[in-house]
């Protein structure tokens, strides 16, 4: 079933994000093989600089737009995580308990409000699930970007 998700994620978004967040996969796991230590935050904050920076650079060299680099990078991220996911035997289930936990570690959410969130569809709804879980105390990129890289995750793991 792996390979229906695979084959599905990789029809939504084409072949560059893909190859992209195949070259974050192999950029982090260098990364953590030089630095072991490297926290799960770390490994997120990681995860989507490089995937944003690619997706620049991408953009860049074909002379387009580069002002949706947030955006496609959070999805890129997403869609890496997927790829580690599927090469790693993860459920997308803990990856997203991961992504959630790293990018906001002070609301230690509760398991109830994980699995709220988890149960959420659409992105506007793990948005919005996300945040009534803070409370409100994060700021709008950071939720737009955890939204959309949540929202990634869940999509491209489910069991079909």
């Amino acid at each position: 079933m792996d390979n229906v998700n695979f084959y599905a994620t990789f029809n939504k978004f084409g072949a560059e994000v893909f190859v992209l967040a195949f070259a974050v996969c192999a950029c982090v796991a260098v990364i953590k093989k030089i630095f072991p230590k490297l926290g799960k935050r770390g490994e997120l904050f990681l995860r989507f600089a490089l995937a944003a920076a690619f997706y620049a650079i991408y953009v860049t060299l074909l002379g387009e737009d580069v002002t949706a680099c947030l955006e496609k990078g959070a999805s890129v991220c997403g869609v890496s995580y997927f790829v580690r996911s599927i090469f790693s035997g993860e459920e997308g289930e803990s990856v997203i308990d991961e992504v959630i936990n790293a990018a906001i570690p002070k609301a230690k959410l509760t398991k109830k409000q994980l699995k709220e969130i988890k149960s959420k569809t659409t992105a506007e709804e793990i948005k919005s699930a996300i945040f009534k879980a803070t409370e409100g105390r994060i700021s709008e990129t950071k939720l737009e970007i955890l939204a959309t890289t949540v929202y990634e995750i869940k999509n491209r793991t489910e069991k079909v």
